[in-house]
Formats: C-alpha cells, sequence, structure tokens
C-alpha cells in the first residue's frame, strides 16, 4: 500500500508544478472599481472592494488549473493606460479593476466578460445662480429671434418681387416703389413673429404669390414651434441645475489623461483639461477654488459616486452614455481568457455577480450599474 502512495508523490507535486502561471495585477484604490486596501490590529492588509471579491470567485474557481502569481499597484494610482501596456507586454497576464475599452486600448489587449456597467458622467456642483440662468436664456433666445428676422426679411424680399401687383392695393406707395419695398420686409418679419394679417390683406391673387403666402405662413408657424419648444429646453435645463450633452459645448472640465472618459465627451464640444498626477480629491479642490473657468471633473460614475457623498454640494450628471467595466487580458492567454469569462458568466447566471455588485453600489439612480445577467 505505501509502495503505491510514494511513488504517486513526484507526480502529483509535477503535475502541480506543472500548472501555468497567472500574473495578476491588483489595482488599489479608494474608488468603488478598485481593491481597498487596509490593515487590520495586527498589521496585515487587508483587501476587499467590488473588483477583488469577483477575483476571489474566479481565483477560487480556477485554483486546480493555475499557479497564481499576485502583484498590486501603487496606493491610488490612477493611470489606467500604463497598465494596459503592461498587460500588453507580458509583464502580467491580468488586471483587475473596471476598464473601459477604446480603439486604443482593444488594439493591445483583450477584455474579459463584462462585470459591471458604466457610466460617462461629470461631477459639479448645483448651479443657483439666477444671473447666469437668466443669461444663458437671453443669449438662446437672442440668437433664436435674430435668424427669425433675418428669415422675414428674406421672404419680404421674395414677397416684393415675386407678387408686385399687390402695390396696388396700396394707394399711398404708387409712386414710391422704395417705401413698398419696406412695407413687403416689415411684412416679412411680422408674419414670422406670427402676425398673418400683414401677409394676407390685400393680396393680389397672383398664383405665385398665393404659394409664397401659403409656404412663409407654413415656415413662420413651425419655427415659432421650434422656438418655444428649443427656450423651454433651455429653460429646463438651467433650473433643473444639470449639465447634460445640450449644453456642455464650449465648456471646459477638468480631467485625467489617461481616462477615456473626456474622449467621449469631446464629442459634445466640451473642452477638457487634462491632468496625469492628481488625486480626484485635490482635482475637486482645483475646480471648486475656479469655478469661473472649470464646470465640473469628467470621470467615471462608479469611480466619482463615493466623491458625491463625500462633497455634499457635488453632484453627477450622466447624459453622455453608459460603458461596460471588464477586466483586461494579455492576448496571448486565450485558454485563461476563456476560462475567467466562463466564471463571469456562472457568477451572473447565479446571480452572485448582481449580489457582489449590490454590496458596494446598492440602488444607484440614473446608471443600470448591477443590471448585467
Amino acid at each position: 500500500m505505501l509502495d503505491e502512495i510514494i511513488p504517486n508523490i513526484p507526480s502529483m507535486l509535477g503535475a502541480s508544478l506543472d500548472k501555468p502561471t497567472i500574473k495578476v495585477f491588483i489595482i488599489i484604490g479608494s474608488s468603488l472599481t478598485t481593491t481597498n486596501k487596509t490593515i487590520d490590529i495586527e498589521g496585515k492588509p487587508v483587501y476587499s472592494g467590488f473588483t477583488w471579491d469577483i477575483w476571489k470567485k474566479i481565483e477560487e474557481s480556477l485554483k486546480d488549473k493555475y499557479n497564481f502569481e499576485v502583484s498590486f499597484s501603487p496606493e491610488k494610482s490612477s493611470n489606467y493606460n500604463i497598465y494596459v501596456n503592461d498587460i500588453a507586454t507580458g509583464k502580467y497576464d491580468i488586471a483587475i479593476g473596471s476598464f473601459f475599452n477604446t480603439k486604443w486600448r482593444e488594439g493591445k489587449i483583450d477584455f474579459s466578460s463584462p462585470i459591471l456597467i458604466d457610466a460617462n458622467s461629470i461631477l459639479h456642483e448645483h448651479e443657483t445662480s439666477i444671473v447666469s440662468n437668466l443669461q444663458t436664456v437671453l443669449l438662446r433666445a437672442g440668437r433664436l429671434i435674430l435668424y427669425l428676422i433675418l428669415m422675414g426679411i428674406f421672404f419680404g424680399i421674395l414677397l416684393y418681387y415675386v407678387d408686385p401687383k399687390r402695390i396696388k392695393q396700396f394707394p399711398d406707395f404708387k409712386n414710391s416703389k422704395y417705401l413698398f419695398f419696406l412695407r413687403s420686409i416689415v411684412t416679412g418679419i411680422a408674419t414670422m413673429f406670427g402676425e398673418m394679417g400683414f401677409l394676407v390683406e390685400n393680396p393680389s391673387l397672383n398664383i405665385a404669390g398665393i404659394i409664397l403666402i401659403i409656404i412663409t405662413m407654413t415656415i413662420a408657424f413651425l419655427y415659432i414651434m421650434f422656438i418655444q419648444a428649443e427656450i423651454t429646453t433651455v429653460v429646463i435645463n438651467q433650473s433643473g441645475k444639470s449639465i447634460n450633452h445640450n449644453n456642455i459645448g464650449h465648456k471646459t472640465f477638468l480631467g485625467w489623461k489617461s481616462d477615456p472618459v473626456p474622449q467621449k465627451l469631446k464629442r459634445y464640444g466640451a473642452n477638457i483639461e487634462l491632468h496625469e498626477k492628481i488625486s480626484v480629491d485635490n482635482m475637486i479642490k482645483k475646480y471648486l477654488n475656479n469655478k469661473d473657468k472649470y464646470r465640473g471633473i469628467v470621470l467615471p460614475y462608479c469611480f466619482a459616486y463615493k466623491y458625491m457623498k463625500k462633497y455634499p454640494t457635488l453632484r453627477l450628471s450622466t447624459d453622455f452614455g453608459n460603458e461596460l467595466g471588464a477586466f483586461v487580458i494579455n492576448p496571448t492567454k486565450q485558454t485563461f481568457k476563456e476560462d475567467v469569462n466562463n466564471v463571469i458568466i456562472n457568477l451572473k447566471t447565479t446571480l452572485q455577480l448582481q449580489n457582489i455588485c449590490q454590496v458596494y453600489f446598492g440602488n444607484i439612480d440614473n446608471v443600470p450599474v448591477c443590471s448585467l445577467t
């Protein structure tokens, strides 16, 4: 019996040694999507967090197939593109954190099955300035009214040339085409402002003139409705103290250079001042001390969520699209990637992933963070 056991010991050890080694990189930070590190009363590190808990489930499921060599990032590190390069060059095989997909990243590494739904967001203070709100409304209304006047002038000129016989209906203008021209301009402008009487009174019954009158009245009616809708939208946006994709154009925000969110928001016309080595707390201080220059801070929603609680005057606006968060994996580790994805899919199927998510995020408004199935 002993002879049977002893010869098997080397083979058992060999089987363990033959398991491929996976180099795991854990991102340490204070956000809800990084691993949090604390020290217990015995001076030993204790790790926790959404991505950490998911990784421990994966590690437990795959421990018989792989050896894991775990490394940790510096605390409060934020340059995820450096970690993408580390994965791409083979320094590590998998990075444990919530990574958004970008074209640049996709060309270097592979993504695991998604672990949460995040959002492009802006962390900003409530805007309560009545003067600022009124200025925004008046500027928008003034621009629309200017277009209205220009359209009125255009249709007035058309009316003058398309229906010149109208001059016979105005005896005072028979000897002055200049005054009749001005009358046509005033008629066009008045029509665009909704005063149709100027246009329909005393028509010459010229077919071309009648067609022009119908077209002008229709366009005037539709444009006035458009102006009302636009002004209503501006007023709601201002009174709601919200920032959205309609009102961030030409405004300046703060953001991280390595974060993909600023690039997503630039497509809406936002100006973003990018920084490399600055903490969220310091960015918040810079924003709050220079509110005349900056409108907020561009961050992933799940990353910024805890700071909204830390700074009660701040809020998050999320009208800029959702993103899928995932781990990143070296593209040469296809078998390992498939194994990781199978575990993640199983965690979703059994609702374990959603339960872990609820522990850290709870019921977050606006973003369906824990809704992956």
